[in-house]
């Protein structure tokens, strides 16, 4: 069979495995390898290269190509690789618009900068801008943004506003993955967006101290703000935070999403970063009718708290059952609870062994994480086991060593169970 006759997925399978460095080589084998290449790179196109040829190469094909515009249907934008890119082009022009230039992203983009003594090629930045705003199909953004700092604040914010700006209308999916500062700053300047069904907040690393567990109010507010103003379409909605924040003014701040029908949280759910369980128990109570739940109790503090970090709540047992009370999911088709991995506290948290008695009835059942031993497992099943409650239909699990007793007390807690997923885990000398 000649290479040209297998199905075109199988080619793309291939290329996804290719360096982005080597795909000028596949691109030049023959016209369908061109598309190929072409379809890998801008379906889901990633602004993470800072060589200033690289990205111009790629302004190119978006500005002469109307079918390179038409594939974009994602994009990843990675703000401090995009700076480094205008630093290293070698220009600078300061210009300010003139009164004549019309009020449009551009200008508006020219306006935010000229009050900076910047180093940065605002040509190829305003360049970059004009050529997003021409993509027809893209659907989704991601901004990846880790540990940002003070001297590229200005000019990534400016480019990063007119982005969604330009965006905004069409975009259905919106992921942050920066500090809670960067998203509460980037949360005032965002008003239009109607279409977002799943928004994705990755809470990264503070910008000050990152050891320092403090409540910061307003950020949490003009995030919780921005939230509330995606309640008419909001469909999916994920929350991460492994980082020390204190996020009760955020859920407290929450309103009703009547159209959320999946959640996923994966935070550090304890007396010391929920320090008000009332506005985490709020939002979970009003939202029992989600259809797929993911959570996952993080920890993040290698240490015990420091008097200014101490919670009012001396007994967790007290907190957890405040944070929990009267939080019941009766239409859950999918459940996933994670393990603690990150170290620094037992693998099961006191909230992951108490999910079944969340649920009045699931029909999926996924444990993310390996699962080292049978009483693990014990802890985080017992719950769904209770009398009076309806057991799962299917598990996912990884197991470190399939034994008997695993077998066995799947068996018993879930006697009607109809398909299980289970995954033995090799161990680091070799055994499984």
């Amino acid at each position: 069979m000649a290479f040209e006759e297998l199905p075109t997925e199988i080619w793309l399978r291939v290329a996804s495995f290719i360096p982005d460095d080597h795909l000028h080589n596949l691109a030049a084998v023959s016209q369908l390898f061109y598309w190929i290449c072409t379809e890998r790179t801008y379906r889901h196109l990633s602004l993470d290269d800072d060589r200033p040829l690289r990205l111009e190469a790629r302004l190119t094909r978006l500005e002469k190509e109307p079918g390179t515009r038409q594939l974009v249907q994602s994009i990843t934008f990675h703000p401090r690789a995009i700076r480094s890119a205008c630093l290293r082009s070698g220009r600078n022009p300061k210009r300010v618009p003139g009164s004549g230039s019309p009020r449009n992203y551009i200008s508006l983009f020219r306006t935010r900068m000229a009050s900076f003594d910047t180093a940065e090629d605002l040509d190829l930045a305003e360049r970059l801008s004009r050529s997003l705003a021409t993509l027809p199909s893209t659907s989704e953004l991601h901004v990846e943004w880790e540990r940002p700092y003070t001297a590229e604040m200005p000019f990534c914010f400016a480019l990063l506003k007119d982005f969604v700006y330009s965006l905004g209308p069409r975009l259905t999916t919106l992921s942050l993955s920066t500090s809670l500062e960067v998203m509460a700053f980037l949360a005032e300047g965002i008003h239009e967006l109607p279409s977002i069904q799943t928004l994705r907040l990755i809470l990264g690393p503070k910008m000050d101290d990152p050891h320092l567990l403090t409540e910061d109010g307003p950020p949490q507010r003009s995030l919780a703000r921005f939230l509330n103003t995606l309640s008419p379409t909001l469909r999916s909605l994920s929350v991460t935070c492994t980082t020390h924040y204190s996020l009760s003014t955020l859920f407290k701040s929450l309103e009703f999403f009547p159209h959320l029908r999946s959640l996923r949280l994966q935070l550090p759910f304890d007396q010391y970063h929920l320090s008000d369980p009332a506005g985490i128990n709020t939002f979970l109570r009003t939202h029992s009718a989600i259809e797929h739940l993911s959570f996952t109790q993080t920890h993040c503090c290698s240490r015990k708290p420091t008097p200014v970090q101490a919670s009012p709540w001396t007994d967790p047992d007290t907190w957890l059952n405040i944070a929990l009370s009267n939080v019941k999911f009766s239409n859950l088709h999918t459940l996933e609870v994670g393990l603690n991995t990150a170290g620094g506290a037992p693998r099961v948290l006191p909230a992951i062994s108490r999910m079944g008695t969340l649920v009045t009835g699931v029909v999926s059942l996924k444990i993310a994480g390996v699962i080292a031993s049978v009483g693990e497992l014990e802890l985080v099943l017992r719950s769904f086991a209770k009398k009076g409650r309806s057991t799962p239909k299917s598990v996912t699990l990884e197991v470190l060593v399939l034994s008997r007793p695993v077998m066995d007390l799947l068996a018993t807690l879930f006697p009607r169970l109809e398909n299980l997923d289970l995954i033995s885990v090799a161990r680091a000398d070799g055994e499984s």
